[in-house]
Parts: C-alpha cells; sequence; structure tokens
C-alpha cells in the first residue's frame, strides 16, 4: 500500500462496490493500513454510495484498535449506515460491550433513534437480550421508556421474548427516576 500511496495512488479511490480503502481496511481490521491511510489524509467520514463509514464498519467487525485509531482522527459518531444504524447500534447489536463503552466514551449519543424504524440503542439491547449492555447504556443515560416507531417500548419488547432480567432492569431504573 506504502508504494502505491508513494506513486500517487488517490487515497480515497471507491471499489467498484463504493468502499474506500479505509473501509476495506477497518473492516479487516488492519489497524497498520488505517493509521497510513490516515496518515495520507485519507477521509476519515467518507460519503461513499452505500453510506459505508470505517468506523461503523470497526464496530461491526469487533476492531477496537482501528475504532481508537477512527476516534483519534475524529470520527464522526452520529454518521449513520446504510441502514440507519450509528456505530453505537452497531456495536449493540454485535454484542460488543467493550466497543459500546468506548463508543459512549467518545460521545456517542446513547439517545439516537434509528431514522428507518425509530428504535435506540437501548431498545436494540432489550430486544437482544443483553443484560450487560443494556446495563451500559442506562448507566450513560439512556431513555429506557422510548418506544420505537410502531410504539413499542423497550420493556414490551423484553417482557415479549421473555427477558426477565432486562425487564427487572427498566422496572428498577422507572422507580428511581
Amino acid at each position: 500500500m506504502r508504494v502505491l500511496l508513494d506513486a500517487g495512488a488517490f487515497v480515497d479511490q471507491e471499489c467498484n462496490v463504493g468502499w474506500t480503502p479505509l473501509i476495506v481496511a477497518s473492516i479487516f481490521g488492519r489497524a497498520d493500513a488505517v493509521r497510513l491511510l490516515l496518515d495520507a489524509r485519507a477521509a476519515v467520514n467518507p460519503g461513499t454510495r452505500d453510506h459505508a463509514i470505517a468506523i461503523n464498519v470497526a464496530a461491526m467487525h469487533g476492531h477496537r484498535d482501528v475504532i481508537q485509531i477512527l476516534l483519534a482522527a475524529g470520527a464522526d459518531l452520529d454518521l449513520a449506515y446504510f441502514d440507519g444504524s450509528t456505530s453505537l447500534m452497531t456495536a449493540v447489536l454485535r454484542n460488543f460491550p467493550g466497543i459500546v463503552q468506548d463508543l459512549l466514551t467518545a460521545g456517542a449519543d446513547v439517545n439516537t433513534r434509528r431514522a428507518t424504524d425509530g428504535v435506540t440503542a437501548f431498545y436494540l439491547a432489550c430486544a437482544g437480550g443483553n443484560n450487560t449492555i443494556a446495563r451500559i447504556l442506562v448507566e450513560a443515560g439512556a431513555k429506557v421508556s422510548e418506544p420505537n416507531g410502531a410504539g413499542e417500548t423497550p420493556r414490551e419488547v423484553a417482557l415479549t421474548k421473555g427477558y426477565a432480567d432486562i425487564v427487572a432492569l427498566i422496572d428498577a431504573v422507572s422507580v428511581s427516576v
């Protein structure tokens, strides 16, 4: 890659599916390549055809080291992937509590709603039965009673799916508020 960059290759050239080299390096967890591309002035928040975002795909694949590099380079935590998910929502869906915590510490908005269906990261944690991540999100200030676009609350989805620990968490938070 260094040879190509030294020869003048366009650092943000999209491939046939619209991904930039930074996105590909982020997918595969190549922290060395991510650093090299950013040093060559790759766009950390590129607007690609399919709305792929380096930090989101790194979150999708659990590459915590790449996420830290992208955050240091100014990655936008509020950009949404093609399905409307932020990197925080993606980390919740993929069950990466460490990445969820890192993104929250970096300033990710815990209460952002996905444009396609109105769900929040907390709703996704409840729907997936992820008690650990649900607790992390509550500690970060998640609104536990926010319904999705169809009017279903996190408590309702957790109750329907039989996630008693999450229902108890929501009830405890609701009583203390």
